[in-house]
């Protein structure tokens, strides 16, 4: 999606009108279990969400303990960075404490997709776990495995 949507620096409207156009078909699948199961709360982890949640801890002079398995990061408080990290450039961007390298370039497009969830379910709330994706992957795993008594 970076590669395909996010060609200016700031991201243009147009861009991201293009990238909410490619969600609406992407994200079908998603959006048909979404009214199924009406899920309250949006769960992020690793990645974006981390550089996110560290953002809004700085901004908010928020404390967070190495041992919590879920980090801040509120709805408004999302809005806010969005909104920031839409208007910025590359090197902009990488002045926002908390920002990483790593994902000071693909953390505006991860947003807009964020975004885009968020306006289209009402969700109440977001969490942001510590563990990844493959952590989880790997909890299920063992949990089914038969260990011997």
């Amino acid at each position: 999606m970076l590669e395909q949507f996010h060609k200016s620096d700031p991201i243009t409207p147009d861009e991201i009108k293009a990238l909410d156009v490619y969600f609406e078909k992407a994200l079908v699948p998603v959006f048909d279990a979404v009214k199924i199961y009406q899920p309250e709360i949006l769960i992020g982890s690793s990645g974006t969400f981390d550089t996110l949640s560290d953002i809004f801890c700085i901004t908010h002079d928020i404390h967070k303990s190495p041992e919590e398995i879920e980090t801040p990061l509120s709805i408004p408080g999302f809005y806010e960075i969005y909104h920031d990290l839409i208007q910025k450039n590359r090197a902009e961007r990488m002045n926002i404490p908390g920002m990483i390298d790593m994902r000071v370039d693909m953390i505006v497009v991860a947003s807009c997709l964020i975004r885009y969830l968020l306006e289209h379910h009402a969700f109440k709330r977001i969490r942001v776990s510590t563990y990844s994706l493959k952590e989880g992957v790997f909890a299920s795993l063992i949990s089914e495995m038969k260990l011997p008594a």
